[in-house]
């Protein structure tokens, strides 16, 4: 790995990268020495900072909402279409689905459910599945549900939670 990181930044040593020990909050005298050629660009991204006034309550999650599609019913909630979309995955993905299997997807809509993550589970399956339509590399996924049945009935990921006995965990 280390062989192939090395290899790929003397081919593109030109590329963006994020230098160490350079993620923080600068100084107004280090920002101006860095965008001397541009004057204008710190009066112009302190007028932009002016005009926002946004206050994020912490200690609680900002997940966005996922739009349910006009062509479904209106009364289905992001859950609904979420449950939808994993039983059509499911029947797509096994030849029979097992009590375990659908024991196991119940268990898992009720725990997204209750947190209040379907928007985060739909949103991540559109990214995912449009990056494949379109030939865009997607990982086998990472984090907490990526041992999640959910996922793989949605296309999130392609590795199979039951063949693997993989833990749900959020």
């Amino acid at each position: 790995f280390l062989n192939y990181i090395s290899s790929f930044e003397k081919v593109d040593k030109d590329r963006l990268r994020y230098e160490p020990r350079q993620f923080y909050i600068k100084t107004q005298d280090e920002m101006h020495s860095l965008f001397k050629e541009f004057p204008n660009a710190l009066e112009n991204s302190r007028e932009i900072a002016d005009l926002c006034n946004i206050e994020i309550p912490m200690g609680q999650y900002h997940l966005p909402t996922f739009p349910v599609p006009d062509t479904i019913s209106s009364d289905f909630s992001a859950d609904d279409y979420l449950k939808s979309i994993c039983i059509k995955g499911l029947k797509d993905r096994y030849n029979e689905i097992t009590p375990n299997v659908q024991k196991r997807l119940n268990y898992e809509l009720n725990v997204i459910k209750e947190m209040g993550f379907a928007g985060y589970f739909l949103i991540t399956q559109d990214f995912v599945n449009y990056a494949k339509n379109k030939g865009i590399p997607v990982g086998p996924g990472r984090g907490s549900a990526a041992g999640s049945l959910v996922a793989y009935a949605t296309g999130i990921t392609d590795v199979d939670p039951i063949q693997y006995n993989l833990l749900f965990n959020i």
